[in-house]
């Protein structure tokens, strides 16, 4: 409201000067309670004084001047930079000195407009969406201000609720959040809605669920209406699966407002959660009629499609959320993602492309055009990717168990040794590591140090499958005579095909090994046959020819021809550019 509107005949009218500065005040409360049109009155009513007593006439009183040029500034300022001027001349005036009842008055005038000055850059902020991109440093500012506001009064609660929601963005100081909170609390003993809005915000600030939801319980006893505090219970619940509960209170908001955008995402994603597809797909419907432009509706949507295995529903959203937004991240991720577990690798890798020429560098995307890379057989590309994401991550073992498994794969066990080497030199009981480096020796006919890296990982991991077989294997058929135990094998392979449940051909083929080592080579061909009988696409057949060996009366023996591969296919820095 402009401040000229305040300013009318009728309230001029009740400021006779012989009332003071503070009963013409609570006249004006009475009739008129806001707060803008009681500060206005009040700037009238001092103008009117000052006009009538004429120049302040005693030292006490000598900024008198001074101020009276501040609250004529008041009635007329619009713009910000005005704003500090009445605030630099309130101080002046209080500096040079003023009367108590203008004392008062001044810091009124001072607090007021420094609320207003922060209130206007909090604005970009809050209530616009997206936020100003100068949010940083118009927080900066209008906290700056509410800092000076609350040193002249520390008793404006709704100065604290502003410089607590600044401080609680991103990078805020949540010290001085948590104090100014407190003190909204300590003054709103008799305002249950102002405490109730303290107490939500408050819940922001807790280190876990319980604490946080102790704040929101209290806030909704003490204001049974406060949409926002069962908005942020309902979330907080979803968040800690908690997710019957999550949906009582969001439906709870959506009987006030059926538009309510973020209650239909939220249910929406619960119902998914609890795997109520078709009352979820009900909500998310609702949300893209409520709100057709939010991306997130549609991703949430084709999330839910893709756990129902309808991928052309799926893709189909995203690529919606692509036409509305085409510079939006997740959604080209998301469609890299699907179309990836369905090989359509072509596709994949131009949303991940386009993905990486929006962000360079992306992590998420880097690992999607690794996946890719492998799929496509491209094994130095994908690990020139790994690596290249480890430079920004370096204590990453997943990312270098990752690189080893890919080297391995490549036909470069060397190589993979020494990135398993890396990984167990930091975490010595990493038994997946252990295993698959005990894999690479083996391949590479380290038989010896093979037995002993699985001999480690069964004692941590009794019923390893894979563990348990490949010990019996080369316990087997190991070239090496003094290697080799064949009851000990034995035991191996049979507990290897019961964890199994006797499904896996080449389990099978390990056991029929361990009898060939034995000499029972009756039973050896009869595990052996089932095992060619089962098929396995890629050692089908090495299968029959030790079945044929063991017709012959021949056990088998592990047969190790390694040529290291070379890396011959090496992106350019460019191409992999994180910066």
């Amino acid at each position: 409201m402009p401040y000229a509107l305040a300013l009318t005949p009728a309230t001029l009218d009740p400021c006779p000067t012989s009332y003071s500065l503070a009963e013409i005040v609570e006249m004006i409360k009475l009739s008129h309670p806001g707060r803008l049109v009681v500060l206005l009155a009040v700037i009238c009513c001092a103008l009117t004084a000052a006009h009538a007593e004429g120049p302040a006439a005693d030292e006490q009183n000598a900024g008198q001047g001074v101020l009276d040029r501040a609250t004529e500034l008041r009635l007329t300022t619009r713009s910000l930079p005005e704003l500090l001027k009445i605030v630099e001349l309130c101080e002046m005036a209080l500096d040079q000195g003023l009367e108590k009842e203008n004392q008062d008055f001044a810091r009124q005038l001072l607090t007021a407009t420094l609320y207003e000055h922060a209130a206007k850059h909090s604005e970009l902020i809050f209530e616009q969406q997206p936020p100003d991109p100068r949010w940083p440093g118009l927080r900066t500012v209008a906290a700056g201000s509410l800092e000076k506001l609350l040193e002249y009064d520390d008793t404006m609660a709704s100065a604290h609720y502003l410089y607590a929601r600044l401080q609680l963005l991103p990078r805020g100081d949540r010290d001085k959040a948590m104090r100014s909170l407190e003190k909204i609390i300590e003054l709103s003993a008799d305002d249950p809605p102002r405490m109730s809005k303290a107490l939500v915000l408050r819940s922001q600030l807790a280190d876990d669920v319980n604490k946080a939801l102790v704040d929101l319980n209290q806030a909704l006893e003490l204001d049974p209406e406060n949409t926002e505090a069962l908005q942020r219970r309902g979330l907080l619940y979803l968040s800690s699966q908690r997710l019957d509960e999550a949906v009582k209170d969001l439906t709870q908001i959506l009987e006030k407002d059926e538009t309510d955008v973020i209650a239909l995402q939220a249910v929406g994603e619960a119902l998914t959660q609890l795997e109520k597809y078709d009352e979820a797909q009900q909500f998310l419907d609702k949300a893209i009629e409520a709100s057709p432009d939010s991306p997130i509706n549609y991703l949430l949507r084709s999330r839910l499609h893709h756990i129902e295995g309808n991928q052309e529903a799926a893709i189909e959203d995203l690529n919606e959320t692509i036409r509305r937004a085409p510079k939006n991240l997740p959604a080209l991720l998301m469609r890299a993602q699907y179309r990836l577990e369905f090989d359509d690798l072509e596709l994949a890798e131009g949303d991940v492309d386009r993905a990486l020429q929006l962000q360079p560098g992306h992590p998420q995307a880097i690992m999607l055009r690794s996946m890719i890379h492998k799929m496509s057989g491209r094994y130095s590309q994908a690990i020139a990717d790994l690596r290249r994401l480890m430079r920004n991550d370096a204590d990453n073992t997943d990312l270098q168990l990752r690189i080893a498994t890919l080297l391995l794969e490549d036909g470069r066990p060397l190589e993979a040794i020494d990135a398993f080497d890396e990984v167990i030199e930091r975490h010595p009981d990493h038994w997946l590591a252990r295993r698959s480096r005990a894999d690479s020796m083996l391949g590479v006919g380290r038989h010896d140090e093979a037995i002993k890296e699985y001999e480690r990982v069964l004692e941590q991991k009794p019923d390893e499958s894979g563990a348990l077989n490949n010990l019996s294997w080369v316990l087997a058929t190991s070239t090496v005579d003094e290697l080799r135990d064949g009851q000990r094998s034995l035991e191996l392979a049979q507990k290897a095909c019961e964890v199994t449940e006797y499904k896996l051909p080449h389990v099978i083929s390990t056991l029929a090994a361990a009898h060939a080592e034995l000499g029972n080579f009756e039973q050896a061909i009869e595990w052996s046959t089932k095992a060619v009988e089962l098929e396995h696409p890629d050692h089908q057949e090495q299968l029959e020819l030790e079945l044929e060996s063991y017709r012959n009366d021949k056990p088998w023996r592990e047969r190790t021809v390694h040529e290291e591969k070379a890396d011959s296919e090496q992106p350019s820095d460019d191409d992999l550019d994180l910066n």
